[in-house]
């Protein structure tokens, strides 16, 4: 049903406060998640780099097996790696710890989103409602003026013939 015929400049929503603050809680947890999914990203940059790096090591330790004949080279390249492993496993938990935040932080978002979803739903509603009574209001008044009217001309007509 259209309201273009309803003067809507009446309409007040009492609900309007309660919305207007799961709004700015949804926008304040947005910014929350944008700022955890650069954390993120950056973290999954640093995982790579480590990897990259071990990658390589391991790859000179494939390639120039003679040149670590030397028990002191030798330890000294297998404790870069595993002090590499050990960073990479550090920042694996480091991602997996700011994934779970992200996942918290997408929920509650769901959750607020949902709730602005029903406010609004209801205002739609009650926006509906309101036009519907002064459509009802409008009708009426016509009605008795034309019922007004309708009087005024039997009136009329009365005092013509007499």
């Amino acid at each position: 049903m259209s309201m273009a015929d309803v003067d809507l400049r009446g309409f007040e929503y009492p609900l309007a406060p309660l919305l207007l603050q799961h709004k700015w809680t949804l926008e304040t947890l947005q910014v929350s998640m944008a700022r955890v999914l650069g954390k993120l990203n950056d973290l999954r940059g640093e995982v790579h780099k480590a990897e990259q790096a071990r990658n390589a090591q391991q790859e000179h330790l494939k390639q120039f097996p003679q040149r670590y004949l030397d028990p002191f080279l030798r330890r000294r390249a297998l404790d870069y790696l595993t002090h590499t492993r050990e960073a990479i496993s550090s920042l694996q938990q480091r991602v997996d710890a700011v994934q779970s935040e992200h996942k918290a932080l997408l929920s509650q978002c769901q959750k607020e989103q949902v709730q602005i979803d029903l406010l609004e739903q209801h205002q739609k509603q009650q926006l509906e409602d309101y036009a519907l009574r002064q459509r009802a209001k409008t009708a009426a008044a016509m009605d008795h003026e034309w019922v007004a009217r309708s009087l005024w001309k039997d009136h009329q007509g009365e005092e013509t013939v007499s």
